[in-house]
């Protein structure tokens, strides 16, 4: 995102409707049809999802030093694609990421980066998120359409990029 396309993107979060309070901050979900400032973002990121940009998406608003709550990034089981990307819109934050049953690890989310995590362990990811200033991230999503006895999506790992 250029600088004036982010102030853009910051304002519209900050006063869209529907926020939430949570103990280290706020949290707002929306679904299809996205605002257009996000649907612009969405189809910025469609490559990623295999060519369809994202459908849904949740914000995240941290204070700094705060830990935001545990969450599952996956929605009712088979509700999304095995995909998320974790756009970093504001400040420096760390991402850690863990699995059920062990293994963790740390990812550095710069300002203006793109997280993107891919396959089957996604479903089973718990995020906790941590600023290093005041943050505000993005999370998209894709729902999954009813099969037509196509392949699902798979693939694994995760990359940062900035977009």
């Amino acid at each position: 995102l250029t600088e004036s396309e982010t102030r853009l993107a910051l304002h519209a979060a900050v006063t869209a409707r529907g926020w939430e309070l949570v103990p280290h901050g706020r949290t707002l979900a929306l679904d299809a049809p996205l605002p257009a400032w996000l649907a612009e973002l969405a189809s910025r990121l469609a490559p990623a999802f295999d060519g369809r940009p994202p459908d849904a998406c949740e914000l995240y608003a941290l204070e700094p030093d705060a830990w935001g709550d545990e969450r599952r990034m996956a929605q009712p089981a088979g509700a999304f694609a095995p995909i998320a990307a974790l756009v970093s819109l504001l400040g420096r934050g760390r991402l850690r990421c863990s699995l059920p049953g062990g293994g963790a690890s740390e990812v550095e989310l710069p300002s203006g980066s793109c997280l993107l995590l891919r396959g089957e362990a996604h479903a089973r990811l718990v995020l906790q998120a941590t600023a290093a200033e005041r943050h505000l991230a993005i999370v998209f999503h894709r729902s999954i359409t009813p099969p037509s006895g196509g392949d699902e999506e798979r693939g694994s790992g995760g990359t940062t990029k900035g977009i």
